[in-house]
């Protein structure tokens, strides 16, 4: 019997064999007489002897203890296993509940005791369950009542791989959805916490479903598994690069605010320099008419006003800038601050010729500055 890369060999059945019971003078109850035999005598033990070897050649441990087996005779009934007392054990074979595994790359020895059966009565076939599936080593065709239990258990086992099938597609499903939730759409910090543990769980319930599934039906989820976390980790690291970027931005905008009026608009003067303005004049100051800088681009003249603020920019400071640039003969307009636009103030910039640059995009176009500056360099070499 081949279960994947184990092979289990039957070395030897013994129907109704007679031990000599050890117990017998300690005084002590032999629960294996209890449970295996119905012919029993005070000295001795009769039960049915399996003896099996195990060759793991996989690279996982294989599990072996009693609960594995089952013995199903000709008349269609079935007996679990129970493991025979170390006082009874043959040398080189080992108690299958001690060493519930056998360990990748070897071999070990085991016996498995079973009910003494009835006289005529033989074994049909040993049984051994893993992960709700079913594998068979066939002993005795001969009786229609056994075949017909062992047929009915063989289509449990395709029930059971179709029912497994299903569910890992199911999980993958949610994994998948799960997964486009990260991608679509920018979460807090708690949601994205939360739709983590949840990934984890998913991820740890496919693997076991896995390990239960067979070639060739395996492959395809796995290769579905392997592309849906290998998104999931992209999304991580793109979700870990934004944050960190949103860190330095908020840094920057942080030092920005630390500035004085004249130095803020020094520093956004030298800004659109690079940016290609020219003329770039910064008036800020008392009498600077509402404009804090004058500059030219592309044959236009450009009112720059600057507003080093944490909070909104409300319709007070765009109605003024509009006022600065008909009194300056400016044709556009920027309003640039480290904060944000109120809804009014972005409704009138939107009705005049006005470009408004809140703290975001101005780390944006700090960002275009750099990128020009480093190519010119880069050019002039």
């Amino acid at each position: 019997m081949d279960i994947d890369d184990v092979h289990v060999t039957l070395k030897s059945i013994e129907l109704n064999k007679q031990y000599e019971c050890k117990c017998e003078g300690y005084e002590i109850t032999c629960e294996l007489k209890q449970k295996l035999s119905t012919n029993s005598s005070p000295k001795h033990l009769v039960a049915t002897e399996v003896l099996l070897n195990v060759r793991n050649a996989s690279t996982e441990s294989f599990p072996i203890e009693t609960s594995c087996w089952e013995l199903i005779d000709t008349n269609g009934f079935a007996y679990r296993a129970q493991a025979i007392c170390d006082a009874l054990r043959s040398p080189r074979t080992i108690d299958p509940n001690s060493h519930k595994r056998a360990s990748p790359g070897t071999q070990v020895n085991v016996i498995l005791l079973f009910p003494e059966l009835l006289r005529n009565t033989q074994i049909a076939c040993l049984a051994y369950w893993r992960h709700r599936e079913l594998y068979l080593l066939e002993i005795n065709k001969s009786k229609r009542t056994a075949m017909d239990l062992v047929n009915a258990r063989e289509s449990l086992r395709v029930d059971a791989r179709s029912a497994r099938i299903e569910e890992c597609k199911a999980y993958l499903d949610q994994l998948q959805q799960d997964v486009q939730s990260i991608l679509s759409k920018a979460l807090t910090r708690i949601e994205s916490e939360s739709l983590d543990r949840k990934i984890t769980k998913l991820e740890q319930a496919i693997e076991r479903t896995l390990s239960r599934i067979k070639q060739p039906d395996k492959r395809s989820l796995e290769i579905l598994f392997q592309a849906t976390m290998a998104d999931y980790k992209q999304a991580v690291e793109t979700a870990q690069m934004q944050a960190e970027e949103r860190k330095k931005a908020n840094q920057t905008l942080e030092s920005l605010r630390r500035l004085s009026p004249s130095e803020f608009e020094e520093y956004i003067g030298e800004l659109f320099e690079e940016l290609g303005y020219r003329r770039v004049n910064i008036r800020g100051g008392t009498g600077d008419q509402g404009i804090d800088i004058l500059a030219e681009k592309d044959g236009e003249r450009v009112a720059i006003q600057c507003k080093r603020y944490k909070g909104l920019v409300g319709p007070h400071e765009v109605r003024a800038l509009i006022g600065a640039m008909q009194l300056n003969e400016a044709q556009r307009g920027l309003l640039v601050t480290t904060g944000t636009f109120s809804i009014q103030a972005e409704r009138m910039v939107g009705e005049a010729q006005i470009q408004k640059i809140d703290g975001n995009g101005l780390i944006e176009v700090i960002s275009e500055a750099r990128t020009r500056k480093t190519r010119q360099r880069s050019s002039s070499i």
